[in-house]
């Protein structure tokens, strides 16, 4: 079973993580290939349950249906990766930066009006947001910076799941931790924050796979 090694000397304990379809794994320095081989044959059922799991979800491709914040929008191949709202139509080019600078563009126009909604609500102001594609977080918080990051994949979940990572990271402006606490002044925001946030965590966004 092939796999990426990284060796870092801040770790204690050897990790398996899957990214994209590899399989890739942290190691202190010291650290033996023969003992990472066999750490590796160990998790082997794991690593191939969640190898299943990757390959099962949807890529984003010409002719194929994709919703972006509840709204249908058909796939469509050109030169330019570019979205027509009027005709409900999203052109990729199969370059993947500029499938990913189309989505910052479209969560800048469609999400910052809904978190300024909730930024007056909880009644802060001034508050910087920007947006990314993450791997593997939804946002983030810099209470120091008064910063906000989304990330742009929250497109493809619907609003109610958008309002409870909003409603998260505005929170963290006043609880910067995930205290009981934190957790309480979430669910005065949103009630049922558990039962959203759940359905998010289980959400499989499409993949965009570069060309070449």
């Amino acid at each position: 079973m092939e796999y990426q090694w990284i060796k870092n000397k801040r770790y204690k304990n050897v990790s398996i993580r899957i990214k994209e379809g590899q399989i890739i794994v942290t190691s202190p320095t010291q650290t033996s290939k023969d003992f990472v081989d066999a750490f590796v044959q160990d998790h082997r059922q794991w690593i191939q349950k969640h190898l299943v799991a990757y390959d099962a979800i949807p890529r984003i491709h010409p002719g194929m249906t994709l919703f972006l914040l509840e709204r249908p929008y058909t796939v469509m191949e050109g030169n330019v990766c570019a979205i027509d709202s009027e005709e409900e139509t999203i052109t990729i080019n199969g370059n993947e930066k500029h499938w990913q600078a189309l989505l910052k563009a479209l969560a800048q126009k469609q999400i910052t009006p809904r978190f300024r909604q909730w930024e007056q609500a909880m009644g802060y102001t001034g508050l910087t947001v920007r947006y990314g594609y993450y791997a593997s977080k939804w946002g983030s918080c810099r209470k120091d910076t008064g910063s906000i990051a989304i990330n742009t994949k929250l497109l493809f979940v619907d609003w109610e799941e958008v309002d409870s990572v909003l409603v998260h990271e505005l929170c963290h402006m006043k609880y910067p931790n995930h205290s009981q606490a934190f957790y309480q002044e979430v669910l005065e925001w949103m009630p049922n924050y558990w039962k959203v946030h759940k359905h998010l965590i289980h959400r499989s966004i499409p993949i965009f796979e570069q060309k070449g």
